[in-house]
C-alpha cells in the first residue's frame, strides 16, 4: 500500500518546551511503500526511511520544506524477504536485515554509498544483531557463541510469568527479568537458548525450527551500554 510521506519538525526552545510542529504538504509528498516493521534510521546527519522492496527515503532537515526525497537507487534488496529492518552498524554503515517468511534465510545487506546498491554481509565480525521490532541493535560481543548471530524476539517455550525489575535509564524506564537466563552449553560454542536466532551463513536446514515459536508482540529491544 502507497502512503504519502510527510515530515514534521520540532525544536526544543530554552524553556524546555518544544515549538510548534512544522509539517511539510501531505499532499505533495511522495508516494511510498515503507517498510511496516522498522523506524527510520538516523544516518549521516539524515533520516532513512526503508520500503519494502529495498528502496530508501531521506529527510534532510536543513531542507525541511523539501520533505522526503525517494533515492532513486538501491532499487531492490537482490534478495526476496517477508520482513526488512533497517539498522546502523557499529562502523557507520547502513544496513538491513532481511526475513524469509518461514524464517531462515536471514541476510544482511550493507548500503554501498558509492554505487548506492545494497550488497551482501557474509559476516558481522564479532558482533550481533537484535532485531524483528521497529528497533535494531547490533553490538560487538565477547561472546563466539553469539557472534555473527541474528536474535528474533521469538520463543520456544512460552513462559507463564517473568519476575521483573522496573528500571529507569536516561528518563525512560523498562522491565528487567530478576532472573538471569540460563545458556546451557551442548558443545564447544554451540549453545541453545529459549529465543530463536540464525547463524549468519547457515542454510535452512542447520537452522532452528521457526514455525514452533510464538512471536512477542509489542517489544523492543532496548541497549542499557549506550
Amino acid at each position: 500500500m502507497f502512503l504519502r510521506l510527510q515530515a514534521a519538525l520540532s525544536f526544543r526552545n530554552g524553556d524546555g518546551g518544544w515549538t510548534d510542529w512544522d509539517f511539510t504538504p501531505y499532499e505533495f509528498g511522495p508516494a511510498f511503500v515503507p517498510s511496516p516493521s522498522c523506524n527510520p534510521v538516523f544516518h549521516g546527519g539524515l533520516l532513512y526511511l526503508l520500503g519494502q522492496d529495498g528502496r530508501l527515503a531521506v529527510y534532510d532537515q536543513r531542507m525541511h520544506d523539501q520533505g522526503f526525497e525517494i533515492l532513486e537507487k538501491p532499487r531492490s534488496f537482490g534478495f526476496e524477504c517477508e520482513d526488512s529492518y533497517l539498522v546502523e552498524s557499529g562502523q557507520d554503515e547502513l544496513m538491513a536485515v532481511l526475513v524469509g517468511l518461514r524464517g531462515p534465510p536471514v541476510n544482511v545487506v550493507k548500503l554501498n554509498e558509492h554505487t548506492m546498491e545494497w550488497e551482501k554481509v557474509e559476516s558481522l565480525e564479532g558482533s550481533v544483531l537484535f532485531t524483528g521490532t521497529l528497533t535494531t541493535t547490533m553490538k560487538k560481543t565477547g561472546a563466539r557463541w553469539m557472534q555473527d548471530r541474528i536474535f528474533l524476539p521469538r520463543l520456544f517455550d512460552w513462559p507463564e510469568a517473568i519476575p521483573a525489575d522496573l528500571v529507569q535509564h536516561d528518563g525512560e524506564l523498562a522491565f528487567v527479568p530478576k532472573q538471569e537466563c540460563a545458556w546451557p552449553a551442548v558443545r564447544d560454542d554451540t549453545y541453545v537458548t529459549n529465543m530463536w536466532s540464525y547463524k549468519l551463513g547457515q542454510s535452512g536446514e542447520e537452522a532452528r525450527e521457526f514455525w514452533e515459536t510464538e512471536k512477542l508482540d509489542y517489544g523492543v529491544w532496548v541497549d542499557f551500554d549506550s
